[in-house]
């Protein structure tokens, strides 16, 4: 139909033979096993300040047909692109989709329209798909004071969803108060959404380390919770404890130099500590037990 006289509401749901896919099995078998526990991802996004932007990101003359411009802008990019992005990053996360998946897709759009979103898969999709919205929605919308900020909860696909949407929404709201907006809240951590970009590059750095066997998974989580401090001071006490840890257990050479200067990064502070924890978080979370 044409652009404006209906509501796109974005509507996706993997099928397989027409049935629905529950979450459970949703989580197992739409992505690659290579990704660890299966676990559910709850992503909800929207756009940051658009009331404002409304009302002042028009330049001088505020005229309705500008207004519905934007408008529909959003819509069109909540209701309808947000579909192809959904189907494209699933193809990019598991290969064999289209023989799982009825419509190519391991995303369940909980709800999409206007200028938020609420979608659920697998976590490692999850994660990789709030990055790419985000830089479909830069390369979308062209104007660089138009952003979109997100949170996302990972949490087992048998506990209820309800619970899931409202943490994800409380994990929003914590981005939200970011300086100038435009980032992501997950594990009780935010960061700018470029930083995220680069957070998802080290947790694949770390899962290639654990999945090659340089360092066990069993060491890699005990790393993780020593450094998973409150305080700057209890993170230098222990870092010799890790230091002598990662002689005696990483063998590789350069592994080792690599993850000793990553956990003890010259000017380390709170914020970048907290941001290598979360690394190590989604890195133990994406692999095999």
């Amino acid at each position: 139909s044409h652009l404006g006289n209906t509501r796109l509401i974005a509507n996706l749901v993997p099928k397989k033979n027409d049935r629905i896919i529950p979450f459970e099995n949703m989580v197992i078998n739409l992505v690659d096993t290579s990704y660890g526990d299966p676990k559910l991802g709850i992503l909800k996004m929207d756009v940051d300040n658009l009331g404002a932007i409304f009302a002042f990101g028009m330049e001088k003359q505020r005229s309705l047909s500008k207004f519905l411009t934007l408008s529909r802008m959003m819509e069109n990019f909540f209701g309808h692109e947000l579909m192809n992005i959904c189907v494209e990053v699933s193809k990019k996360m598991n290969s064999n989709i289209s023989q799982l998946s009825d419509n190519e897709s391991m995303f369940y759009i909980n709800y999409a329209g206007g200028d938020d979103l609420v979608i659920m898969g697998p976590a490692s999709g999850i994660l990789e798909l709030s990055k790419v919205i985000n830089e479909r929605f830069s390369e979308y919308t062209l104007n660089k004071n138009i952003t979109i900020s997100g949170g996302i909860t990972i949490q087992s696909p048998s506990a209820p969803i309800r619970f899931g949407i409202k943490e994800a929404e409380e994990y929003l709201n914590q981005s939200k108060t970011l300086d100038g907006k435009n980032g992501i809240t997950l594990i009780h951590t935010s960061c700018k959404m470029n930083e995220y970009e680069q957070v998802l590059e080290q947790v694949n750095v770390f899962r290639k380390y654990i999945m090659n066997q340089d360092i066990s998974r069993t060491n890699f989580y005990n790393m993780m919770k020593v450094l998973d401090v409150e305080n700057m001071e209890k993170y230098y006490r222990n870092i010799p404890i890790l230091l002598y840890s990662l002689k005696r257990n990483v063998k590789n050479k350069d592994v080792r130099q690599d993850l000793i200067s990553k956990i003890s990064m010259a000017n380390m502070d709170y914020d970048q500590l907290k941001k290598l924890v979360l690394e190590m978080k989604l890195a133990i979370m994406q692999t095999r037990g």
